[in-house]
């Protein structure tokens, strides 16, 4: 999922008490008309400040819209003149409040001294009714999940009652995400006050029943909170609640033509309705699952006809004849389950952007993810043909996964290929597959026994040392290079926890050492993925008295959280330094949004680097850790 950016905190409009600004304090940014209405075509001028920024050649730059729901994402195409960048798009009709980002394309984005840049709308000479709300509901439930900017609990409160108190009209309609942005300590006096007023309306819409329903959540009433759950349900037959339940009864239900009704008649029922469709999805992918674990073709066959199941289906042929290549089974018809699959794949590559891709992805990024896609279904099938001794037809397919589509991105993948083509007796082929694999950074100990074989074999001996210490160079630069562009310096939240022998551990107590504090659960399959990576770069260190590790297990639902952190270290033979956030207060002042997330602390107890998600190399996590460390080992020389 995944899946990481910028920092958007609403210093705009707390500037003075009456949110008189519309945008952040940013000199560098000028937007035309200075009060953009909906619907009207916007120029933009960026003058870049950041050195890393201003040095760079190409500038892109993305406008974040939102009205009510998901935000949507517009590209706009920037020309430089001069120092500064010119672009232009046209705002939809139905926008209430625009966010941007500029970046050079790859891990550095201007934060605007870490306020980023939001801009109201207007209608007239007024703010737009909608815009200050759908601003605070952008900063709290948006900009860190899409562009890792820290909302600001302070800034997203104002927001909200400075728009309710001008525009009380649209407070149903922003109920929901104004209760969802209270916090459930600090809060309660208002979570209590909106509770009391919404349970005295006779009448509530749907959305002011969800926000009932959340603020007894967080008032820890969950009587109240039940009955008005049972009571949406029944009152908004077509609403979320409803489709939750039914989605409920579908999981529940065994057989599959019982399963499909529940499907088709949710499917009817909800027909128009956006929110729905994730449900809907979900659904049908289970259904495509359990028909081909079943052996069920010939409903498959009828099934591939139908868009809703063309994506599940194709999704499904492919794990299955993956399982069944790994195992050397039944070959020929994985063969033609996987042919259909990357033949589905490939075809959406060039296919405009549909209801079911995210609107708050660009263009761009949808493509990639689809190339993605194709990748890892071509290398099934090459796969396939190539355990069959079909090496041509395998290596044209594998080539397309590693490296036309693939871009050497997966180093599992090209591995596979370069196996193929070794086979095959293509060791020359394969050479430059290697280097450039390697040159990339998506090298694994496979591949580099791989490279030097080929190498050798193709070139001889005599200067592979030279040659392969100076690609390890050039990606050791390159990677310092990345690292430097990705450094931050902030203080770090102090914090004393409990390790898994009940003894506490306190940040305080590792000043003067680098520290690594990687953000846990034993349920998330990403951390469970990067902890080899993590033991590598552990044993690395260990004997090290200037480096320090904390794995902080954290969102955990389990009653005794201790022995379900400890039991799982135990089973997978971790020497991790494990301490408990049983309350998860820490990993909400280190305003971390998803996990595995690593901050890498400085001797002065900064944070210096933050890493998010798992890149699924094991090496490359390592390293990267290493580097990092090394970095800030450097600066206190």
């Amino acid at each position: 999922m995944k899946r990481i950016l910028l920092r958007l905190v609403a210093t705009l409009l707390v500037l003075t008490p009456g949110f008189s600004k519309a945008q952040f304090d940013a000199p560098n940014l000028r937007i035309t008309p200075a009060r953009p209405q909906p619907g009207q075509s916007v120029q933009v001028v960026y003058t870049p400040t950041e050195a890393k920024l201003v040095a760079s050649p190409l500038i892109e730059a993305t406008a974040y819209v939102l009205s009510k729901k998901n935000p949507v994402a517009l590209t706009i195409p920037l020309s430089k003149k001069d120092k500064h960048w010119e672009g232009a798009f046209v705002l939809p009709k139905t926008a209430l409040v625009v966010a941007f980002d500029f970046s050079n394309g790859r891990k550095v984005h201007d934060t605007n001294a870490e306020q980023g840049y939001l801009q109201l709308l207007y209608t007239n000479d007024q703010v737009l009714p909608g815009s200050r709300a759908a601003a605070a509901v952008w900063l709290n439930e948006w900009a860190d999940n899409i562009l890792e900017l820290e909302p600001n609990p302070e800034t997203i409160h104002r927001l909200f009652e400075k728009e309710f108190q001008e525009n009380p009209a649209t407070k149903p309609r922003f109920i929901f995400p104004y209760v969802y942005s209270l916090n459930n300590r600090t809060d309660q006096a208002l979570l209590k006050s909106e509770a009391a007023r919404l349970a005295r309306q006779p009448k509530l819409t749907e959305d002011e029943m969800k926000a009932l329903i959340l603020a007894y959540q967080k008032l820890e009433q969950p009587q109240e909170a039940q009955n008005y759950e049972t009571k949406i349900r029944t009152v908004f037959p077509k609403g979320t609640a409803a489709l939750r339940s039914i989605y409920k009864t579908f999981s529940e239900e065994k057989d599959l033509t019982k399963k499909r009704a529940i499907w088709g008649k949710a499917k009817q029922q909800f027909a128009g309705i956006p929110e729905a469709n994730f449900y809907i999805s979900y659904m049908a992918s289970q259904l495509a699952t359990a028909y081909v674990r079943k052996g069920q073709w010939e409903v498959l066959k009828t099934l591939e006809k139908q868009p809703d199941f063309a994506a599940p289906i194709a999704t499904a042929y492919n794990s299955y004849a993956w399982e069944k290549a790994e195992a050397g089974e039944n070959l020929p018809q994985a063969e033609r389950l996987s042919l259909k699959a990357s033949e589905w794949a490939k075809n959406q590559l060039d296919k405009p952007r549909s209801g079911t891709d995210e609107s708050y992805l660009t263009d761009a990024a949808i493509r990639k993810n689809r190339e993605n896609t194709y990748a890892y279904y071509a290398d099934t099938y090459g796969f396939i043909l190539m355990k069959q001794g079909r090496l041509e037809p395998a290596l044209e397919a594998m080539k397309q996964a590693a490296v036309t589509y693939g871009k050497y991105e997966e180093p599992d993948i090209t591995q596979r290929y370069v196996e193929a083509l070794v086979q095959a007796g293509q060791s020359a082929q394969a050479l430059p597959v290697l280097e450039a694999a390697l040159r990339k950074g998506k090298g694994t100990p496979k591949i580099e026994e791989l490279f030097k074989q080929v190498y050798t074999q193709e070139k001889g001996v005599a200067d592979y040392d030279t040659h392969w210490a100076g690609i390890k160079k050039e990606v050791a630069d390159r990677v310092k290079a990345t690292l430097q562009e990705m450094m931050i310096r902030k203080p770090a939240p102090a914090f004393t926890l409990t390790d898994l022998e009940g003894k506490p551990v306190s940040l305080a107590s590792l000043q003067g050492k680098i520290v690594v504090v990687d953000f846990w659960a034993t349920w998330c399959g990403p951390c469970i993925a990067s902890f080899p990576g993590m033991q590598k770069a552990v044993t690395r260190y260990e004997n090290d008295p200037d480096v320090a590790f904390l794995f902080v297990n954290t969102w955990q639902k389990e009653a005794d959280k201790q022995k379900n952190a400890a039991d799982f270290i135990a089973k997978n033979k971790y020497n991790f330094r494990v301490v408990l956030d049983d309350t998860d207060e820490v990993v909400t002042r280190f305003k971390v949004s998803g996990i595995p997330t690593k901050f890498v602390l400085d001797r002065k107890g900064q944070i210096r680097f933050k890493s998010s998600g798992f890149t699924g190399n094991a090496e490359a996590t390592a390293e990267e850790v290493s580097q990092m460390v090394e970095m800030l080992r450097e600066e206190t020389k």
